[in-house]
């Protein structure tokens, strides 16, 4: 499902006053509905579409579009910048800025954790053997 009106202003609220006022925000976070879901992220939704479109604007505004990776030497005689390199996971993508990072600690913050279901009860639970 799509997101509401009330979703993106609420999405764009949380921004940063740069990134909100860009006259590519609304690319971003169309980009950042693709890849979060409410049903997953619950009422934390409009938070994590300002992740994902603020990661997405802050590589698009940092120049280039070609560089992989987060800045890992910079030189100032001649301009010079290193890119690490990125380790080919299905999210690394999202470690090259602040914004991924926070959305992939979201994202496992939401992450419902295993349960047990049908075992038999066992010792020191209601005394069941």
């Amino acid at each position: 499902m799509k997101a509401t009106a009330a979703d993106i202003e609420k999405a764009k609220r949380f921004m940063t006053a740069e990134l909100s006022s860009s006259e590519r925000v609304d690319v971003w976070l169309e980009m950042a509905q693709l890849r979060a879901d409410r049903a997953y992220f619950g009422d934390a939704y409009p938070l994590a579409l300002c992740y994902l479109a603020s990661h997405v604007g802050t590589l698009e505004t940092r120049g280039g579009g070609d560089e992989v990776g987060s800045v890992s030497s910079k030189s100032e005689g001649g301009l010079s910048v290193s890119y690490s390199a990125a380790g080919g996971g299905d999210n690394d993508d999202l470690l090259q800025t602040t914004y991924g990072r926070a959305y992939l600690d979201l994202l496992k913050a939401r992450r419902p954790l295993p349960g047990v279901t049908g075992g038999a009860p066992c010792a020191g639970f209601g005394g069941f053997f």
